[in-house]
């Protein structure tokens, strides 16, 4: 292993860890985390100023927080939250858009030993501490990655992405991809009562690797999926529509997501949010606090990405959101050498976002995943890329 894999290791286990891994409780690591991840904005973002290589997704990022801290402001809400959100995820977005220019083998290879290393120690510390490692204020368990068990999907599936991606492109790691999806189903389901989300979605995509992918059907999955996503979002969330009661929706959400059909209280906070935007659509409220929200929508977040981007910004955040949805995936559709990858990168988002209908994962990871499309113009399957090489020589 060389230096420089070495270096894009530590860097990305650096800004990935601190923004996913609950440490707090280890002053060390904490301390560690903090001032290394700032360290490192810098260097990436001077080096990005000093050639001017930022990139349409780069500059709508920047708009995403900027508006964000100023709307906060406004609204007296305290910005101070928004900051670390904003280093971390530039510095993720422009250290990898760096990276993958120079080497895309090297890019996922970082990626894949960061992830799975995560998810692997998340495992072990599972089977050690079933109930958590730590107390949170509350009483109620604290785990290492995320701290509450249901946002081990919001890793997890960025997780196996990345490390399918790895397997595609480089034709290696199939071993550590093959034991790394069976970690992922038992680490969502070994905590407490487990995550039925997570397993779920981590089933829909081992569903479509083993059954469709290698098929031209793989797309008519797609559509499936995508439908499904843009139903549950209408009848769920946003009406709350009554026709599910008695359906074959309702046994599917009782009888195999194991929840009832408010979602664990879910479906009450989106009511006080949706009643809450309405109130300031334009703009929304800022980045609220713990205490505004149990206040107002009778929870500390949303527990839905729509509804907590309009929360926050209103029609004018969820655009600019948007605006970074559809750049990363236009890019991805005129860019991608292979329709497979292309199939396989929108089944993933589509999956990731059906997850994110009940949870709301930190901002990183979700624009993480939008980085991974808008960047799958360097994703070339192996065969196919000793080709490409071959001919340039």
């Amino acid at each position: 292993m060389s230096l420089y894999t070495i270096w894009s290791i530590f860097v990305y286990f650096i800004l990935i860890g601190s923004s996913v891994l609950i440490v707090e409780e280890i002053k060390f690591l904490s301390v560690f985390f903090s001032l290394f991840s700032k360290i490192l904005f810098l260097y990436v973002f001077f080096k990005a100023l000093f050639h001017f290589s930022f990139s349409k997704f780069d500059i709508l990022i920047f708009i995403f927080f900027i508006f964000s801290i100023l709307n906060s402001y406004v609204n007296q809400m305290s910005i101070i939250e928004i900051i670390p959100f904003f280093i971390k995820t530039t510095g993720l977005v422009l250290f990898t858009e760096q990276l993958i220019k120079k080497d895309t083998t090297l890019t996922l290879y970082s990626l894949s030993f960061v992830f799975s290393f995560i998810i692997y120690l998340n495992f072990i510390l599972l089977l050690i501490y079933p109930d958590g490692i730590w107390i949170n204020e509350n009483g109620g368990e604290l785990y290492f990655l995320g701290g509450n068990y249901n946002q081990f999907g919001g890793v997890i599936i960025p997780a196996l992405a990345v490390n399918t991606l790895y397997c595609f492109h480089a034709n290696k790691g199939k071993f550590n991809l093959f034991l790394l999806y069976p970690i992922s189903l038992l680490s969502v389901l070994l905590p407490g009562s487990g995550s039925m989300t997570s397993f779920l979605c981590i089933v829909l995509l081992i569903t479509y690797l083993v059954f469709f992918h290698p098929l031209k059907i793989r797309k008519w999955f797609l559509i499936l999926l995508f439908s499904g996503l843009i139903l549950f979002a209408l009848t769920m969330v946003f009406t709350q529509s009554e026709v599910v009661s008695g359906s074959k929706l309702q046994v599917f959400i009782e009888d195999v997501l194991q929840k009832n059909m408010t979602f664990s209280g879910r479906t009450v906070i989106w009511m006080y949010s949706l009643y809450m935007i309405s109130n300031s659509f334009i703009s929304g409220y800022g980045w609220v606090d713990k205490d505004w929200a149990l206040e107002n929508i009778h929870g500390v977040i949303t527990h839905n990405i729509e509804l907590q981007i309009l929360l926050q910004g209103g029609i004018i955040l969820g655009s600019i959101f948007l605006f970074l949805l559809y750049t990363a995936i236009r890019k991805q559709k005129n860019k991608i050498y292979d329709s497979g990858i292309r199939i396989f990168l929108l089944v993933v988002l589509t999956i990731y976002f059906l997850m994110l209908q009940m949870e709301c994962y930190p901002y990183q990871m979700i624009l993480f995943m939008l980085l991974i499309a808008f960047l799958s113009n360097y994703f070339f399957p192996y065969k196919k890329r000793r080709l490409k090489i071959s001919a340039d020589e």
